[in-house]
């Protein structure tokens, strides 16, 4: 088991004066003669190389299934290139976990919890040949619902010990995870009910986004905590709002970027390429996209004809949903040429028609969808050898569409070829 140590760190603007960011004097050398101006201030440190963690690369999607016949947790990979599905161990077959990609790494997150205990492996992406990086004995929690940045050094990440008391709030805090060293370092220190939320990252400037709600300062209502979380939020809703913020690991710089009020907890943007978007309802029965770069002050609108809402934003086009008549629709924006088409392509949900998903990009021009949720009946054995049932399932089909076969059914796909026997 790794050896790792946890270490504190000084929480931003309480260090020496003389290390303080932002223009603060540096004392003269011992023996300076007086008068002597001080040494130059040293050039602010190159931002670092921040990315988001996706659960696929360039190559391939991988997904964490269950193995039925084995009862254990295995992991598919969906090769973009031969479309064809491989299935790798993962390194702990009885236990849930989120695996995300880093160019041509794999890590594999265990959260942890008051019963059981965190961990982060690292593995080959074609083989998922596991290293353990991080071993934490029950008690400490990984926060990895919310996004997981890399800068190819270090992973940043929420993390708390869970607290014995459920009427507290666990202190999560943003931490960074030295691959090199296996060490954890604590970058923020909130206080308070609200604790912040990794979000994303601002790339052009190497800063971490996290959300945090926050009360304002007049408000007339004490929060009440209840199981881990404040309770009361509809109460404080009058008071409460989602704050947006940049921070900086390298300096503890923070700089508040948007602000929404309301009692939800999450803001009403996705967040792509360093650029916030959203769809909000018009008057006239449409919508309008709207767009807004990090840290600038006005948004950018494109007023659409439908009424739809944002699905996921990627390079080359902007999906949405919509439900025209009442039929579930998938709208294509075309970034380049700015113009929204609804998608022809259905496939079945458990045995009901609706549109298709887009899971991730799947190359250049090209995504990964499901094409069809079936319902099937399959032979399933029990607790012994003699024990079987009868389960129903829904095997999910996969297909590589072009964008042009996003809007033209006649254009044939690359359907996927599932592992002999697996129903899922």
């Amino acid at each position: 088991r790794t050896l790792i140590k946890i270490i504190q760190a000084r929480p931003p603007g309480r260090g020496p004066a003389w290390r303080l960011a932002g223009g603060a004097k540096t004392p003269p050398a011992a023996g300076a003669p007086a008068g002597t101006p001080p040494p130059a201030a040293p050039p602010p440190p190159a931002p670092l190389p921040l990315r988001v963690l996706q659960p696929y690369n360039s190559r391939a999607w991988y997904v964490e299934k269950i193995d039925m016949e084995q009862d254990k947790w295995v992991l598919h990979r969906y090769d973009f290139a031969s479309a064809a599905v491989s299935v790798l161990p993962l390194p702990r077959a009885n236990e849930y976990p989120v695996v995300l990609a880093d160019g041509q790494d794999l890590y594999a997150f265990y959260m942890g919890g008051a019963m059981a205990g965190a961990a982060i492996y690292r593995g080959d992406p074609d083989t998922a040949a596991w290293d353990c990086l991080l071993a934490l004995p029950e008690g400490n929690y990984i926060d990895v619902q919310d996004p997981v940045a890399s800068d190819g050094q270090a992973l940043y990440f929420g993390y708390c010990t869970v607290s014995s008391d459920p009427h507290t709030v666990d202190p999560v805090q943003l931490v960074r995870f030295d691959l090199a060293t296996c060490e954890l370092t604590t970058l923020t220190d909130w206080e308070g009910p609200f604790r912040g939320r990794l979000y994303g990252v601002w790339q052009q400037r190497g800063k971490l986004l996290y959300t945090r709600r926050v009360l304002a300062e007049n408000c007339l209502v004490e929060p009440e905590i209840g199981y881990y979380k404040v309770e009361n939020t509809q109460e404080l809703a009058p008071w409460l709002a989602t704050v947006l913020y940049a921070f900086d690991p390298q300096t503890g710089e923070t700089a508040e970027l948007l602000r929404e009020a309301g009692e939800v907890p999450t803001l009403s943007w996705q967040l792509f390429a360093d650029t916030l978007y959203r769809t909000v309802p018009q008057h006239d029965g449409g919508a309008a996209l709207q767009w807004r770069a990090l840290g600038a002050d006005t948004a950018g609108e494109k007023a659409l004809d439908v009424p739809v809402s944002l699905s996921a934003v990627y390079a080359q086009d902007i999906f949405l949903f919509g439900a025209p008549e009442g039929k579930d629709t998938l709208y294509v924006y075309d970034r380049a040429a700015g113009t929204l088409a609804p998608s022809p392509l259905r496939c079945l949900r458990k045995g009901e028609d609706s549109c298709i998903d887009v899971v991730c990009p799947a190359g250049v021009g090209e995504y990964l969808v499901v094409r069809d949720r079936t319902i099937r009946e399959e032979l399933r054995r029990g607790m012994t050898e003699w024990d079987f049932y009868t389960a129903t399932v829904y095997p999910e089909e996969y297909e590589i569409i072009s964008r042009a076969g996003l809007l033209d059914e006649t254009i044939p796909g690359r359907p996927f070829t599932q592992p002999e026997g697996w129903y899922n």
